[in-house]
């Protein structure tokens, strides 16, 4: 939510700028069972319709607040839903189809930390390393303001010295609950 208040507030120029709300969550590759789980292809159709009807929920519960900060700010919405593995592909995709020009992420502080130190690359060092980074400003916000890349860093490990914080490559994870960007607005040329 602090990410979404720092884009209305900082990014948000005219009345025609579209704001994206995207919301990236894993596959579903397991049901939940009364002995554990069990894989998509062993549960029942009424099993797995049952369990995706709970999760869909679960994101509309979560947006709709996002939503109601977006209407009482007065700007325009589009929310979109990726089921993906990778948040960081999956954004990545997006700047390209959707000619992103601003990009906002929203970190929590505590999960930076725990991204750094257990797992490695963080959503934003991926998608800045990328090449669809070179199509939009990458902005991070954790607690409602703008960080570096290096304050990311820091946050993850401030006993270490930045060059021994950096992550290794074939690690990715996935800090982040939503995520929201601004679209270029359309011109008509």
């Amino acid at each position: 939510m602090d990410a979404l208040r720092w884009a209305i507030d900082n990014l948000i120029t005219s009345s025609s700028t579209l704001l994206f709300l995207i919301h990236v969550f894993p596959e579903t590759r397991f049901i939940p069972y009364p002995l554990g789980r069990l894989t998509r292809e062993k549960a029942s159709q009424e099993q797995v319709e049952s369990f995706m009807s709970q999760e869909r929920e679960k994101r509309r519960t979560l947006l709709l607040k996002f939503l109601h900060a977006c209407s009482a700010s007065k700007v325009k919405v589009e929310t979109i839903l990726v089921e993906s593995d990778s948040v960081a592909k999956a954004i990545q995709d997006l700047i390209t189809i959707l000619n992103i020009k601003k990009l906002v992420l929203g970190i929590d502080k505590s999960n930076a930390r725990k991204a750094a130190v257990i797992k490695g690359n963080s959503v934003p060092e991926l998608i800045m390393r990328s090449s669809a980074a070179e199509m939009c400003v990458v902005k991070v916000i954790c607690q409602g303001r703008e960080i570096s890349m290096e304050e990311a860093m820091m946050l993850n490990s401030p006993s270490k010295s930045p060059i021994a914080q950096r992550p290794r490559k074939d690690q990715p994870v996935d800090p982040f609950a939503c995520i929201c960007f601004i679209s270029k607005p359309k011109t008509n040329s």
